[in-house]
């Protein structure tokens, strides 16, 4: 009834076997209890890619590189700095969740971290909870982001980064366009 398709094991070898480098893996979480957080994540692909903004990084292709410990919904990488993606759709409960987090990206190899909230009223609130938030972690709310397009700013405590910033670094090509050395040095640092 949601008009899923769900790679099986079998697939997965089929296409490793016919030079595919980067093949996820197999879902675990057959009743996709996070649908609604990968299809965000698809729309977010979506808008980056139609504003030929880097080349986006699955993370399940993070994952086929990864497989254990934490990592990113998404990367970006464009032709000077690489960017972690995250999509936010639940609050994490308590603050000292987002804390770790945000220290982990602050000593992170990626340039930077991309927050996408729901909405202006969620990013407020962790701001009050949090108080400073590291300059490494920028924010913007899904609408702002979908609505003003190239003309969006991604926010932190230390500074904007528009996205015509990004549209500017732009890096040409795919994920399969990539050297899984490249990609690897990226993930690992």
């Amino acid at each position: 009834p949601e008009q899923r398709y769900l790679a099986t094991r079998k697939a997965a070898a089929l296409l490793c076997s016919v030079g595919f480098q980067y093949v996820p893996g197999v879902v675990k979480d057959k009743k996709c209890k996070h649908l609604e957080h990968d299809t965000g994540l698809i729309d977010l692909r979506n808008f980056f890619e139609g504003l030929k903004i880097g080349i986006w990084v699955l993370e399940r292709v993070i994952r086929s590189i990864k497989p254990h410990g934490s990592c990113p919904d998404a990367l970006i990488l464009t032709a000077n700095a690489n960017y972690a993606v995250e999509y936010e759709l639940t609050q994490k409960e308590p603050v000292e969740r987002y804390e770790a987090l945000f220290s982990r990206y602050t000593a992170s190899k990626y340039d930077a971290a991309l927050y996408v909230l729901p909405t202006k009223a969620r990013i407020e609130k962790l701001h009050e909870k949090l108080g400073y938030i590291p300059k490494k972690i920028f924010f913007i709310d899904e609408e702002t982001l979908l609505r003003e397009q190239a003309k969006a700013v991604f926010v932190s405590s230390g500074g904007t980064l528009p996205v015509e910033q990004l549209i500017y670094w732009s890096r040409a090509g795919g994920v399969e366009d990539l050297e899984r050395e490249e990609l690897e040095a990226v993930i690992y640092g």
